[in-house]
C-alpha cells in the first residue's frame, strides 16, 4: 500500500448547485481538475436533488438554462441527451427536479 498523500491546491465541499458553480468557477478559470477535491457523501445534487423536486422554482427556466450553459467546462450543449428544463417556456417556471436532473448530468459529467 501506498502512503504517499495527494495535495490538492482547492477544496468543494457539497456537490448541491453551489458546489457545482464552484467546480465551474474554478475550471473555467484555468485551474487543473487534478488540484480541485470535491467532497460530497452522495453527489445527488445536494438536498435539492435529494429532497426538493417537487417544489416549484422561484427562478424562470431561462436563468437556470444560462446557469448550465455558462461554463465553458460543462460542455453542457455537447451532451448527447435533452433534459425537460430545456423543453419548458423559459419565461417560466418548473418543478425543481427539472433542474436537478441536468445538474446531475453535469456531476457526472
Amino acid at each position: 500500500m501506498n502512503n504517499q498523500s495527494k495535495h490538492y491546491q482547492w477544496a468543494i465541499i457539497g456537490a448541491g448547485p453551489a458546489g457545482i458553480a464552484a467546480l465551474g468557477e474554478l475550471l473555467d478559470s484555468g485551474v487543473a481538475a487534478e488540484t480541485i477535491m470535491w467532497i460530497d457523501p452522495y453527489f445527488e445534487v445536494g438536498d435539492l436533488g435529494k429532497h426538493w423536486g417537487a417544489v416549484s422554482s422561484n427562478t424562470t427556466v431561462k436563468l437556470f438554462l444560462e446557469f448550465l450553459k455558462g461554463y465553458r467546462s460543462f460542455n453542457f450543449d455537447s451532451k448527447d441527451t435533452t433534459f425537460a428544463l430545456e423543453e419548458a417556456d423559459s419565461n417560466g417556471y418548473c418543478q425543481l427536479r427539472h433542474v436537478a436532473e441536468p445538474l446531475q448530468w453535469v456531476t457526472n459529467y
